[in-house]
């Protein structure tokens, strides 16, 4: 009875150790601002240019990080192996939708992998290594409303700006060898035969960085080529017929860092981006992107401001926008913030017929809560 005992004691203690080397963790974010929008547009109407002003007062979520539910994973293998997953989707506070990154449950991460001394190889539905480098270089701590870089804002004047994340990719982040290491990324639309004689579309970036205290410089590079009929996103995109067996590329060039001196940070970046080998010349060009920004910490608040311009070869259009925002953290967990933002579209020549966004404003302030 006793070696049965000891037995059971062991198998027992030796559960609980496999039991500690594997963990999920439930993570998300809530966020919810409350503020007032305005946009004006200009207008060609059978010669007369005239202007019209919209502005409403709005509840929106995520204004400062997008709100998000998701689960991670990890088990230890041993000998410094480890299997990891990610699962993540997006929830609209204000209206209680479901994702909008892409549409589906876990639209914005769903992606399984190993890492080890060698680094992390992941496939799935994942982030892109361009974007990686986006993230940690762009003004504002690469806020959502108030980085003036995403969701089709300054940076899509001409040549629409890079794609965040890729369905069924692989990724392979490096370890870090003395501040130096890097990423990179492949992912196919798996849509060869639609139709058919047309490559299939594919995402491929990468970038190299050096983080070291202070400091951190690095490149990155993105490649987007779509099928006919899935060039989404041009200013002045017509439509490729599906039949079509045209495709157009765009390429992403990123230059980045960022230096921390402790009493205040400052970011900055170029970006280069380039449509090209498109049915529509019109569509075919370059937009040169220029952000900038500082970070100034004062006890539990922080205090943000940003400057963005971008130029397009293609259309013609300007565009520059300022932002200024302020962050109180409440907790470890949950924080106040208050922010608004300008953009001016200098528009070319308008059409008869045709209309242009000139000014975007914004006032808002919110709730983050991080769990």
């Amino acid at each position: 009875m006793k070696k049965i005992l000891i037995a059971l004691t062991a198998l027992s203690s030796l559960a609980g150790l496999v039991h500690a080397q594997s963990s999920v963790t439930l993570y998300g974010i809530a966020d919810a601002g409350i503020g007032t929008k305005s946009t004006t547009t200009r207008a060609n109407n059978a010669g007369l240019v005239s202007n019209t002003k919209l502005s409403q007062t709005v509840i929106d979520s995520g204004s400062l990080a997008t709100s998000r539910f998701g689960m991670r994973g990890i088990e230890d293998l041993g000998g410094g192996l480890k299997a990891v997953f990610n699962l993540e989707g997006g929830v609209e506070l204000d209206t209680g939708a479901g994702n909008t990154s892409g549409g589906n449950l876990f639209s914005r991460q769903a992606n399984v992998g190993l890492s080890g001394d060698f680094g992390a190889v992941t496939v799935g539905r994942q982030f892109t290594a361009y974007y990686t480098l986006v993230g940690s270089t762009n003004h504002s701590d690469n806020t959502v409303l108030f980085s003036l870089t995403q969701n089709g804002q300054v940076y899509s004047n001409g040549v629409a700006d890079f794609t965040l994340r890729s369905s069924n990719s692989l990724r392979y982040n490096s370890p870090s060898f003395g501040g130096f290491s890097g990423a990179a990324m492949f992912g196919t639309g798996e849509d060869k035969n639609i139709p058919a004689g047309t490559s299939a579309s594919r995402n491929a970036s990468l970038h190299l960085k050096y983080a070291n205290g202070p400091l951190l410089v690095g490149y990155a590079y993105q490649n987007e080529r779509y099928k006919a009929g899935a060039m989404n996103g041009l200013v002045s995109a017509t439509p490729l017929a599906t039949t079509s067996t045209s495709i157009g590329e765009r390429d992403y060039n990123l230059f980045a860092g960022s230096y921390d001196f402790g009493v205040a940070k400052i970011t900055g970046s170029y970006q280069a981006a380039k449509q090209r080998n498109s049915a529509v010349a019109a569509n075919n060009g370059k937009d040169k992107e220029f952000q900038t920004g500082v970070s100034v910490p004062f006890g539990a608040s922080t205090v943000y401001a940003g400057y963005v311009r971008s130029k397009s070869d293609n259309t013609g259009l300007k565009a520059q926008g300022l932002t200024l925002l302020g962050t109180y953290t409440l907790s470890k967990r949950t924080a106040l913030y208050v922010g608004g933002i300008t953009q001016k579209f200098d528009a070319a020549a308008l059409a008869v017929g045709t209309s242009a966004l000139e000014k975007r404003n914004a006032v808002v302030a919110g709730l983050r809560h991080n769990f």
